[in-house]
């Protein structure tokens, strides 16, 4: 079994609001950053928190890994 993990993620670019939606992502790339992705949606900001959270699965699916090992 192949041990892989994340070294950085970043976000290319972003619509989010200043508010809460910004707050939110920067708090789950924190998250996933400092090597924890249990990830859950953020209150106050469910829409943007899925929306990363299932941006983050679909990029580690395209490099070919299973984002469920993660």
């Amino acid at each position: 079994m192949r041990i892989v993990k994340l070294k950085k993620v970043t976000l290319k670019e972003s619509v989010e609001t200043d508010d809460v939606g910004k707050i939110a992502i920067e708090k789950l790339l924190e998250k996933v950053n400092s090597g924890n992705y249990n990830l859950d949606e953020i209150t106050g900001a469910t829409y943007s928190s899925k929306a990363f959270i299932n941006a983050l699965a679909d990029a580690i699916q395209k490099a070919g890994l299973d984002y469920k090992n993660f």
